[in-house]
């Protein structure tokens, strides 16, 4: 009698266990309502139109619930605006110009943390980027710094305009071509987006031909190579996030790059009391690209 109650317990925990095994977790159904593995498409050079539908239907419904400017949304119409999305979405060859419809559909609201990221297949291959910074600068773009010898050989050098791209005017080139793709929350925004971040972005294999004009008024044209993300990678030297020096006049420059990680707060605050001596103060945040909160805050 003790064996067969011993069996009989043993394999009511057996079958218990096996029960608690095959029943998903809480975690599990949260997963099932808001991030469902149905949805997780592997990636294909042009998904089906069911999985670009399915794309689009999961973003809209994101940011009907959960977007915070409700009022924006009213304003949009955002109903509408899925509704028109769709056989743009339809008549999508790639999975890339299926990116490039959500993006743009994104950028309608006006808020630049809220983006719509490409997979990395389509990142690599076609929004690949060039060796040089550019910024706008009173309506005019100018090259700031770059690290494409071939360019520099050829005469590029920081403050060198770009005019053109493929022969059309710089500011046309941006707003038909770069623009319509970038969320953004201000004009200020904008403008470091499209003539910083997304500036002469595009597909690996193809050159644009730029147009330069040198701070001697010179002008001249050069095919500029982009490169995917592994080339830039291994191109781009990781540069300190905190830098200083005394320039003349016993002004104090300091250059804070990243608030990504506290490095940058922590060197300040070492430097802290020889920056103290200084008649003035230089911050440069130009290469800044944001970070943790808390970082800026201490160093304030």
């Amino acid at each position: 009698m003790v064996r067969h109650t011993i069996l009989a317990a043993a394999l009511a925990a057996l079958s218990s266990a096996a029960l608690a095994g095959s029943a998903p977790t809480t975690e599990q159904l949260e997963a099932r309502l808001w991030n469902s593995p149905a949805l997780a498409s592997p990636y294909k050079d042009n998904l089906s139109e069911e999985e670009k539908i399915a794309g689009l239907s999961k973003f809209w419904s994101e940011v009907k619930y959960n977007f915070v400017y409700v009022d924006k949304l009213r304003e949009l119409d955002w109903d509408q605006l899925y509704l028109d999305t769709i056989p743009k979405v339809r008549a999508t060859k790639s999975t890339a110009e299926y990116y490039r419809v959500l993006m743009a559909l994104c950028a309608k609201l006006g808020d630049g943390h809220t983006n719509v990221y490409p997979a990395k297949e389509v990142w690599d291959r076609e929004l690949a980027r060039p060796l040089i910074k550019t910024r706008l600068v009173e309506g005019r773009v100018f090259v700031r710094d770059l690290l494409d010898e071939g360019l520099r050989k050829s005469g590029v050098v920081p403050g060198t305009e770009i005019v053109a791209v493929d022969g059309e005017p710089v500011a046309a080139y941006a707003r038909r071509e770069i623009a319509p793709f970038q969320s953004a929350s201000t004009p200020q925004d904008l403008d470091m987006r499209v003539y910083s971040y997304g500036f002469l972005v595009g597909p690996v294999d193809k050159r644009p031909l730029v147009t330069f004009r040198s701070p001697e008024g010179k002008t001249f044209t050069l095919p500029v190579t982009r490169h995917d993300m592994a080339g830039m990678i291994k191109t781009l030297v990781p540069k300190a996030p905190f830098e200083f020096r005394m320039l003349p006049g016993n002004v104090a420059y300091v250059a804070l790059k990243s608030f990504g990680k506290d490095d940058a707060a922590d060197q300040f605050l070492a430097a802290f009391d020889q920056i103290a001596k200084s008649s003035a103060l230089v911050i440069d945040v130009r290469d800044n690209g944001g970070g943790n909160s808390h970082v800026g805050f201490r160093v304030l």
